[in-house]
């Protein structure tokens, strides 16, 4: 997996001249931070030493793992699966942007229009949803690495994982590699100002539109608690019923022992084969929508996850319709253990059939209209503006830019 990661990497540099000599433009800038005998100390100190050292310490799960006589296991397997994805991430956004790039300059060189290359910087594709979608496939790509270390040793905390983090601290926060890259594109691009507005900085997100709120600021405040608090439950206690209980904190095994003496859970104290299976569907299925669906509703995108809201309700509903008949029809030693029981459980029914119905009357989220390069530069000066317009992005100096193209084409003749 680590040669794969090289293997991309060597070839993204040779593809863009690596070794025909010449240097990135972002070391220009640098250099201007540091002059003289300063970029020289940051050259040994930054650049050849600590990136070296960087690369050794974020490949070290592999000598972690290769220590251990522990056989391979199901967290090996969503390691593999989970480089290899993020892997196949860098590798498009790197291609994207190769492409992206070298038909601009093609473009300028030619003389010919610059069509819907004339912002400059690319925002389509992987990119429409994370403006460093390398960047976050390069850092999670060696937290899945470390998942190596896990599976070999046990210890969900190990030096190993070192190299991952010193690389997060070295792209994410303030001010990072992330930050340096976005203020050299902003003076480079004013265009770049609004795709900072619309798309995600690090972590692939849905592209912020004008989206209709589905949901009002009560319901809003109900589903976030919702889904906030399913998760820990989830975790710590619906997950018992499925996963080797010695596995969980003790606290959340007592509690679990609280509730089914207390409210006669026999569902939760002695699982069947199919309520396992339908726990299992929760850990796999739901638990990954319940981040989504939380960031969704506090960023108030909830309409761009109209689709995902529709199924989670309509899954959970569907499920919970067996899990009731099978509480209702149990034995309790009185009658209000029975319901006292059913209306523990029934939120989790109710919710969904209420998500459902407030996701099927919401209308579809706007997308954007999407236009062939022949279209874009057979378009006129209206229907530029009318469609910069549809699209919501800013329309002034659109005259200049025009006046500029024909300054430029009376000059090559």
């Amino acid at each position: 997996l680590a040669t794969a990661w090289g293997a991309r990497l060597t070839y993204n540099f040779v593809i863009k001249g690596g070794y025909a000599g010449g240097e990135d433009y972002r070391w220009a800038e640098v250099r201007s931070w540091y002059p003289g005998w300063r970029f020289e100390l940051f050259n040994v100190v930054f650049i050849c030493g600590y990136q070296q050292l960087l690369i050794l310490a974020f490949a070290t799960p592999a000598v972690a793992a290769a220590q251990s006589v522990s056989p391979l296991c199901a967290l090996d397997a969503v390691a593999a699966l989970l480089f290899l994805s993020l892997l196949a991430l860098e590798a498009t956004a790197d291609r994207q942007m190769y492409a992206f790039q070298t038909e601009k300059y093609r473009r300028r060189g030619a003389g010919e229009p610059a069509g819907p290359y004339a912002r400059g910087f690319i925002e389509t594709g992987v990119w429409a949803y994370s403006r460093h979608p390398n960047y976050f496939a390069e850092v999670f790509l060696w937290w899945s690495f470390y998942l190596f270390t896990v599976a070999a040793t046990g210890e969900p905390c190990h030096w190993s994982g070192s190299g991952a983090l010193l690389l997060t601290l070295l792209f994410v926060p303030p001010g990072a590699s992330v930050d340096v890259t976005e203020h050299l594109s902003s003076r480079k691009y004013p265009a770049y100002r609004e795709y900072v507005r619309d798309v995600a900085r690090f972590v692939p997100w849905v592209p912020r539109r004008a989206r209709p709120e589905v949901v009002g600021p009560v319901a809003r405040f109900a589903l976030l608690a919702y889904f906030l608090s399913h998760i820990p439950i989830t975790l710590f206690i619906d997950a018992q019923a499925a996963v080797d209980r010695r596995r969980f904190p003790g606290v959340a095994t007592k509690l679990l022992d609280w509730h089914v003496a207390t409210n006669h859970d026999f569902l939760m104290g002695a699982p069947p084969a199919w309520f396992r299976h339908v726990v299992g569907g929760e850990l796999a299925l739901q638990l990954p929508f319940f981040f989504v669906a939380a960031k969704a509703l506090a960023r108030r995108d909830e309409s761009a996850f109209r689709v995902a809201f529709l199924v989670y309700g309509a899954h959970v509903a569907t499920t919970m319709i067996p899990i009731l008949g099978a509480l209702a029809g149990g034995d309790y030693p009185t009658e209000a253990h029975r319901y006292r029981l059913l209306l523990i459980y029934a939120p989790y029914l109710l919710v969904p059939l209420y998500i459902v119905g407030a996701f099927a009357r919401a209308p579809e989220p706007a997308t954007a209209p999407r236009w062939t390069r022949q279209q874009v530069d057979a378009m006129t000066v209206p229907k530029l503006r009318a469609a910069l317009t549809e699209l919501g992005l800013d329309v002034s100096g659109l005259k200049a830019a025009l006046r500029q193209r024909l300054l430029d084409a009376m000059k090559a003749e």
